[in-house]
């Protein structure tokens, strides 16, 4: 029974079929598949739990607040660390949730890949949120962990040593961002042979890794002005004192 799923979960209930379809109809077939993956993965990708989390329990809009950014780091600055939790939590479940389904329907590389990129899409331009996410660093972390445990295990140290040592989580994040495209190219094509489907996974990757890197531009613009705001586990005192005059409060 485990093998039936593993192999299913590895190879794609539909990839298993479409190859003894004739040919152009099997890669009709092939492309109408990572389609549905796609939107599978941006649907569920485009339920921003930072803006469900502020607006259910705040009755608010982090997107207001600090760095307007819908994401980890903001509800943790603004909210503090309940709000943060929750906000990950629900940003690796929906990543994690998308990338199971559709590495079901066909297989890790076409179906686990395009289903990663679309979460990471609909994180940052959600289609319920007016198009204004995050900037999908939880959601593509969770992805990785799921189709490559051994780059997230890479990715996730370039991460945690970044900010270690520097504080700065847009830094962490970029560099991360950076390295996983190499690290997955090199698990898939340092071997004798590449598994089929390892180069559509690995341009999946490369975009993944662009929309990042591309979203923290303003980041890297504080960064290099000396003015980026590091890290901590406590609200803003600028956020603690809107509070304190009504103009934070939950509602």
């Amino acid at each position: 029974m485990l093998k039936i799923i593993s192999d299913a979960y590895s190879n794609g209930l539909f990839t298993a079929v479409i190859p003894q379809m004739q040919g152009g109809f099997a890669i009709a077939m092939m492309i109408a598949g990572v389609i549905l993956c796609l939107l599978i993965g941006y649907v569920l990708g485009s339920l921003n739990f930072s803006l469900i989390v502020s607006k259910k329990m705040y009755g608010d809009d982090v997107r207001e607040h600090g760095s307007k950014n819908a994401g980890t780091t903001n509800m943790m600055r603004t909210y503090g660390t309940k709000a943060a939790v929750l906000t990950i939590l629900g940003d690796i479940l929906k990543a994690v949730v998308a990338v199971l389904i559709c590495s079901f329907l066909m297989g890790v590389m076409h179906g686990g890949y395009s289903a990663a990129l679309g979460a990471v899409i609909g994180h940052v331009f959600p289609v319920f949120y007016k198009f204004r996410g995050g900037k999908g660093v939880a959601t593509a972390a969770a992805a990785i962990l799921v189709l490559n445990p051994i780059a997230f295990l890479v990715v996730i140290g370039v991460f945690l040593l970044t900010v270690i040592f520097t504080r700065y989580i847009s830094l962490g994040s970029v560099l991360a961002a950076a390295i996983y495209p190499l690290i997955t190219f090199y698990t898939y094509f340092s071997g004798r042979s590449a598994l089929p489907g390892s180069g559509f996974a690995f341009i999946c990757t490369l975009i993944m890794a662009l929309i990042v890197i591309l979203k923290h531009h303003e980041n890297l613009y504080r960064l290099a002005h000396g003015s980026e705001s590091k890290f901590s586990f406590k609200k803003s005192k600028k956020n603690d004192k809107d509070e304190k005059n009504g103009n934070n409060s939950d509602k």
